[in-house]
């Protein structure tokens, strides 16, 4: 499914991935993966564990990832809507709005990671709805201090895990969205972390 919207595979890299608009990714299912980032594999693996990210009217809706193993990347779990203003490389006025629906992440093991965070993210008006995240670990080697939270959303910056800088979270920054779960998601630091496992904003 390498052009979907919401979830793609390459030879070693279990992700929930691309900005292709217009795309419809459904009821897909990642399981059973290890993604080891020795220095073979594209930084692009280093930067994102599992990613995920709709623009511009693509749409995912029930995927279902399970049993992967992360070693070495900088953001492990991102999922984000945004509104780049491109459809197929040419710039419209009035996007679609994208959709994500129905995600669930779970026994997913996470080791060396960058301090970054995780984030899952929408923008005013276009909501990432019921994503259940369960039986994970991240640990990375923290020891920041408290950071900021974000005040722009970047609607219309290209999908990035790292688009927002250190996240005000050392687990999960979360913002615009609705029914975001966590069950049994644990956090690990090497040394002391100021920054909440969680932080939530206009979310519901």
């Amino acid at each position: 499914v390498a052009a979907a919207a919401l979830i793609a595979l390459g030879a070693t890299t279990p992700a929930l991935a691309g900005a292709a608009p217009m795309v419809d990714a459904s009821a897909a299912a990642v399981e059973t993966r290890r993604v080891a980032t020795a220095d073979a594999i594209a930084s692009l693996v280093r930067s994102r564990g599992l990613s995920g990210a709709d623009v511009d009217g693509a749409s995912g809706a029930n995927v279902h990832v399970s049993d992967i193993t992360v070693d070495g990347t900088e953001v492990p779990i991102f999922i984000r809507l945004g509104n780049c203003g491109e459809t197929y490389g040419k710039k419209v006025t009035a996007p679609k709005k994208s959709r994500i629906s129905g995600v669930t992440i779970e026994n997913v093991r996470v080791t060396n990671a960058g301090n970054t965070g995780c984030s899952i993210t929408g923008i005013p008006g276009q909501e990432v709805e019921n994503v259940r995240l369960s039986n994970i670990t991240i640990q990375h080697n923290g020891g920041l201090g408290m950071v900021a939270s974000p005040t722009d959303d970047r609607a219309s910056a290209y999908p990035e895990g790292t688009m927002f800088g250190t996240l005000p979270a050392k687990g999960f920054f979360v913002k615009h969205t609705r029914n975001v779960t966590f069950d049994n998601v644990k956090i690990v630091t090497s040394r002391p972390d100021e920054r909440p496992a969680l932080v939530k904003e206009k979310s519901r």
